[in-house]
């Protein structure tokens, strides 16, 4: 039995309007292209994973109360579309420092200046710790925003980026491998 949500879908067959999925794309197609490199660690998946989105995002058509209810739904169902897509293949991550180039590009491919250490040790991170961590600092969502995102606690999330900053401080002091 589907539950009622801010997004439920409007009814079988309607489909979201081209404008409306077109804007969303604007608006939000760099940080979910983004997000799925940080899970997927590969451009071309990261690519089909975006498309994924916003073919779900026509197909479904929610109805959302306000813009950052829409955001937040688009990040939830690209995080999961991702992990749909590792648990699909066997996961042959490309290099560290070919994943920061790539992320260190924007959607339209040009450089941007979030390039940094920080950057390049987060990737090191395991997924629970670098997710959170991403979305905090880079992308600039709030606890409450990202526990909502990956369906966790506001105090796991509290938790988790406090333990992920402990981790990147142990990589700077070159603890950790």
């Amino acid at each position: 039995m589907r539950r009622k949500t801010d997004s439920a879908p409007r009814g079988a067959g309607n489909f979201a309007e081209p404008e409306q999925v077109e804007e969303a794309f604007r608006n939000y197609g760099e940080s979910i292209y983004r997000l799925s490199i940080f899970y997927l660690q590969n451009r071309a998946d990261a690519e089909d994973a975006v498309q994924t989105v916003f073919l779900q995002l026509f197909r479904s058509n929610p109805l959302f109360r306000e813009e950052e209810h829409r955001k937040a739904w688009l990040l939830k169902t690209a995080a999961n579309c991702c992990i749909d897509m590792l648990r699909a293949r066997k996961a042959y991550p490309e290099e560290p420092d070919k994943i920061f180039r790539i992320l260190g590009r924007g959607w339209n491919g040009e450089a941007e200046e979030k390039q940094d250490e920080t950057l390049e040790l987060l990737l090191k991170l395991p997924d629970l710790y670098k997710i959170p961590l991403y979305l905090y600092y880079y992308e600039g969502y709030s606890c409450e925003e990202i526990a909502r995102m990956l369906g966790k606690k506001n105090g796991t999330v509290r938790s988790l980026l406090l333990r992920g900053r402990r981790k990147l401080q142990e990589y700077l002091k070159g603890g950790a491998e």
